[in-house]
């Protein structure tokens, strides 16, 4: 476990037969001095003097010993690079200050937020830059350079994640000979249930064909099943409003890829979707010592969403019985009531 404020105690009251190692979190974000630090306003750490209070108490319990030093800056993205290292390396500065005083400090812990691979991140001048600084501030402590960690949730998972349509209309709307014309191809999905960090980041993802790839492109806008003006990739307000997939291609099928992040936290998986939109099949593919696994989750039906929203067989009976009996009065009473 990581501590945060107030959990010190717990830990070091629960009677645990042997010592378990443990981690200090600090309070942190993009801060390159004690002043910025101290300034910070953050709903995550300890203030410095409180890391080292913790430390302290730490080494006095006999149940727990202190191995891990965590401080996140933020999402790698939105920081510069220079910024990013220099903060992490005023960080650093801390760890070896408490490994001084608490030899058993190994790891270092700089938190989640760098990009998974598929993003233009320049991992090599970070890499560089970041772990060259820590090897001097090694040799200016004359101690050990501490283990770093990463905690890559979205970078391992969102790599491993691909939603796959077919496209099951293509049309063009505008004009051509005012260079207003614009080319859609409708896919059999919703997307705003499928893609919402597309509406909550504006993040992109990379969109690729899966058939005609070698053919001429063209750009294209993805539209899905729902009315809504948003169900559309990308955006309007997208630095580039197109996708390129093959021209002419009969049966086209598209992949957008490093979904496998956030997806799910809007409607849930098995939820009901916007425009009532189903969920499309998963192919989940795992490695068992060496030997490939397949497990197959069906597609969402409607009778799955509509059990889920409480119509339950029972209720759509009655409501086709009314739908045929044709007393419109009758039926519409009951369809309030349903």
């Amino acid at each position: 476990p990581i501590l945060d404020s107030g959990e010190l105690e717990y830990f070091s009251s629960v009677g645990l037969k042997r010592a378990m190692p443990v981690g200090i979190r600090m309070k942190f974000g993009k801060v390159r001095n004690d002043d910025e630090l101290s300034n910070l306003v953050s709903r995550h750490g300890m203030e410095w003097e409180e890391v080292q209070i913790a430390a302290d108490k730490i080494a006095e319990t006999q149940s727990l010993y202190l191995t891990v030093f965590h401080c996140m800056t933020g999402a790698a993205e939105t920081i510069a690079i220079d910024q990013l290292v220099a903060s992490l390396l005023f960080a650093a500065r801390k760890y070896f200050q408490l490994k001084q005083k608490h030899p058993s400090l190994r790891y270092f812990d700089i938190g989640g937020g760098i990009p998974p691979m598929i993003s233009q991140y320049n991992y090599r001048n970070f890499l560089d830059r970041f772990l060259s600084g820590l090897k001097n501030l090694s040799h200016e402590f004359r101690l050990e350079a501490p283990a770093v960690v990463f905690e890559l949730g979205s970078f391992l998972a969102e790599e491993s994640g691909f939603l796959v349509h077919n496209v099951i209309q293509t049309r063009q709307t505008g004009d051509n000979d005012k260079k207003k014309a614009e080319y859609w191809n409708i896919i059999d999905g919703g997307l705003m249930a499928e893609l919402p960090d597309v509406y909550i980041t504006d993040k992109s993802f990379p969109v690729f064909a899966a058939t005609g790839a070698n053919n001429l492109t063209e750009r294209v806008v993805l539209g899905d099943l729902s009315c809504d003006t948003d169900g559309r990739y990308p955006r309007k307000t997208a630095k580039e409003a197109f996708v390129l997939l093959p021209k002419n291609q009969e049966k086209q099928i598209v992949v957008f890829a490093g979904v496998g992040s956030y997806q799910k936290m809007l409607g849930g998986a098995g939820g009901a979707h916007h425009c009532g939109i189903l969920e499309a099949g998963k192919l989940i593919v795992e490695d068992f010592s060496g030997k490939t696994c397949y497990h197959f989750i069906p597609a969402q039906s409607s009778d799955d969403v509509a059990d889920r929203l409480g119509y339950t067989q029972e209720i759509l009976d009655k409501m086709l019985e009314f739908q045929e009996s044709g007393d419109m009065v009758y039926r519409q009473e009951k369809r309030s009531v349903i």
